[in-house]
């Protein structure tokens, strides 16, 4: 599906959301201008300089056992192969998080009680993490992305990037300073349908796309509703 349309335009290159396909990566890779890549064949992140094969080391801080949402992104984060969940504090509680990641199959070492615990051995590995999902009560997100990009971390987090205004221009202007990712990540192109319809593209069988937007949000599309795309 071939959009060249921008979805928003901001001076903040680091306050992003995701979208499908091609108009995702357009954003994507106009927004990772530092330590990562976007790369449009493969709809996935690099480091810079990597090959193909290398994967990101990810890590999740909630989404614990019975966790809706901790199930989508760690389904959503294997989809393609290019992210390796490396690291996780994933409960409130420290001996249910330490034994969840275990059972997920993170070493014992790499499954932490407390996202304090996990900022604090992450900043002094080696093989740190190279990004980190947020997946926490809204109230927490502030403090916890501040607390990664301050030491060097990219950040996803969950909706909403915070819950007050200031914090959200505070996450910006870090994120800025210690030129990182920090994005807030929309994960459509991981749904069935939408990958389904992907592949029917690349293989010919679909052959004018009809592009639609909720009123609210058509003025960051540089489109009408019912123009059609493709051949």
């Amino acid at each position: 599906m071939v959009c060249e349309h921008k979805i928003f335009d901001t001076n903040h290159p680091f306050f992003i959301f995701s979208l499908p396909d091609t108009s995702r990566g357009f954003q994507f890779n106009r927004c990772l201008k530092m330590n990562l890549e976007y790369n449009f064949q493969s709809n996935h992140f690099l480091k810079k300089g990597a090959v193909m094969s290398e994967r990101l080391n990810w890590g999740l801080i909630g989404g614990g056992e019975g966790s809706q949402i901790g199930f989508a992104h760690r389904i959503g984060a294997e989809l393609d192969g290019k992210f390796k969940f490396a690291a996780g504090a994933l409960d409130v509680d420290p001996q249910r998080s330490r034994e969840y990641g275990k059972r997920l199959g993170l070493a014992e070492d790499r499954a932490y009680g407390n996202w304090k615990e996990m900022l604090d051995a992450e900043s002094s590995r080696n093989d740190r993490i190279d990004l980190v999902t947020v997946a926490t009560p809204n109230e927490t997100h502030f403090e916890i992305s501040k607390a990664f990009l301050d030491k060097g971390f990219h950040v996803f987090c969950e909706k909403p990037l915070t819950t007050r205004l200031e914090d959200a221009k505070t996450l910006v202007q870090t994120a800025e300073e210690k030129k990182r990712v920090n994005a807030v990540n929309f994960g459509y192109s991981g749904y069935p349908l939408v990958r389904q319809m992907h592949a029917a593209v690349q293989r010919g069988e679909l052959f004018r796309h009809r592009a639609e937007s909720p009123k609210p949000f058509r003025r960051f599309f540089q489109f009408r509703p019912g123009q059609t795309f493709g051949r």
